[in-house]
């Protein structure tokens, strides 16, 4: 039986007896064998037909397409093994090269399983200056197939990207939306010929760009403007199709590791070559999720691997540096910068957290005097359904118009409570909203923001 389907179900000229597997042809070029029908989902990988090897023989599969493909084999030898093609099976059939018997001694197959993961994404440019984001999509879609953990390299046509109204330096932002599997190490490659027709290249990596989400690969500065606007510039993309941490952990699960530096382990694997288990080692790098200098893979102590923390004090208070964004962003009225990803947020909602927002040279603004400075927060897909979260200064305070407070403000560094503005973010259902958070800046001054920084208080 071939997926609960009898022999003898299809062919012509022949009889079979089930107690003994024999077919008896009753003239040259009959068949017999299995069918599965017009509307048949049956694909194999292989199929294998084992006989007494009274004659010469032929398997002949016809697919549901109409196409078919044959394999023979001499009376000397009754084994016959196909490699189906990987589309849908309506029928199999054994075809004897002439009148008489022969006995079907085994039958095996396997059913062909599609491992491959499907990927597609668009590539992206999005305008900071706007709201909703200015979104260019002629003809970037990106997609394929490919085995998880595979590593693929596609060319992007920028044609398209080069009119783009939206593109600008220092002002949009290059970003992949993914509707397809989660794509890990993903670099953008942009090649060009410099002024002296030398080669040159810029690199940018993500870690990760899960699916059904979009992520910024990178902002689009002045050298990269120029770069894309250059004569033969390509632009490639190379990345891993699926979770690369999660295959990983897929393929080495009860596996063997033994600790070989403070870098790596290794991976003990047993393989058959030339009929003798040999082993072979694969160096893997530790694993150290807790940073606490322990491998959690080979159960070894490496050393520990996080960065010594960097603290400040204020108001004779330790506190550790947990996010800090050191751009340096030009204050105005309503300057915008896109944050990237919702770190900021995520510190804020730690215990005793604190936001300080540091400014170049003191600033003494007064609402009264028909003055204003505030700072707004955003996430990237901000509508007029929501508010923005404001944060007032010294001289713009809750008094004057719906901010929240700072706690303190000695003209260049003002501090806000971080759990006020986590439970404002919070309730405000930015929480449901984008993945990237845009900050802004909207007073009547003149001056730099060299530092926004996240603290929390030193147990």
């Amino acid at each position: 039986m071939v997926e609960d389907v009898d022999i003898a179900t299809s062919g012509w000229n022949y009889t079979y007896d089930a107690t003994t597997g024999t077919i008896t042809y009753t003239s040259a070029w009959g068949g017999c064998g299995w069918w599965f029908g017009s509307s048949s989902e049956l694909v194999l990988s292989e199929f294998t037909v084992t006989t007494g090897g009274e004659m010469t023989y032929q398997v002949v599969v016809e697919y549901v397409d109409g196409t078919t493909s044959t394999t023979v084999v001499s009376s000397s030898d009754g084994t016959c093994t196909v490699t189906p093609e990987q589309t849908a099976i309506k029928q199999i059939y054994i075809q004897g090269y002439e009148a008489g018997n022969l006995t079907v001694t085994d039958v095996s197959y396997t059913v062909y399983q599609d491992t491959s993961l499907y990927y597609v994404f668009a590539f992206d440019v999005q305008n900071t200056s706007d709201w909703g984001g200015d979104w260019w999509l002629p003809s970037t879609q990106v997609e394929g197939y490919a085995e998880e953990g595979e590593v693929v390299t596609v060319n992007i046509d920028i044609t398209d990207l080069l009119t783009a109204t939206n593109l600008v330096a220092d002002g949009s932002n290059l970003l992949i939306t993914n509707s397809g599997e989660t794509l890990s190490n993903v670099t953008m490659t942009v090649t060009y010929l410099d002024s002296q027709n030398v080669e040159q290249t810029l690199t940018y990596t993500v870690s990760s760009v899960p699916g059904s989400d979009n992520t910024i690969i990178t902002t689009v500065t002045s050298e990269l403007y120029n770069a894309l606007n250059t004569s033969g510039t390509t632009v490639t993309l190379t990345f891993t199709v699926g979770s690369v941490s999660s295959k990983l952990s897929a393929l080495t699960s009860g596996y063997q590791f033994i600790y070989v530096n403070e870098d790596y382990h290794a991976l003990i694997v047993t393989r058959e070559v030339n009929s003798v288990n040999r082993r072979f080692l694969i160096s893997i790098p530790h694993e150290d999720e807790d940073h606490d200098g322990y491998c959690d893979t080979c159960k070894e102590y490496i050393g520990t691997d996080e960065e010594e923390a960097e603290i400040v004090t204020i108001d004779d208070v330790e506190y550790e540096v947990v996010y800090s964004n050191e751009d340096g962003i030009s204050a105005g009225n309503w300057t915008q910068v896109d944050l990237g990803d919702l770190d900021l947020i995520e510190a804020l909602s730690q215990e005793g957290a604190i936001l300080v927002i540091t400014r170049d040279t003191e600033t003494e603004v007064s609402f009264a005097d028909g003055e204003y400075e505030k700072f707004l927060l955003i996430d990237s897909w901000w509508s007029n359904d929501q508010t923005p979260i404001a944060l007032g200064t010294a001289g713009h305070t809750s008094a004057d118009e719906d901010v929240i407070d700072c706690t303190s403000d000695d003209g260049t560094t003002v501090i806000y409570d971080g759990s006020t503005i986590y439970e404002a973010w919070t309730d405000g259902g930015y929480a449901d909203g984008g993945t990237s958070l845009v900050f802004i800046s909207n007073t009547s001054a003149s001056y730099k923001i060299v530092s926004i920084q996240v603290l929390v208080p030193v147990a």
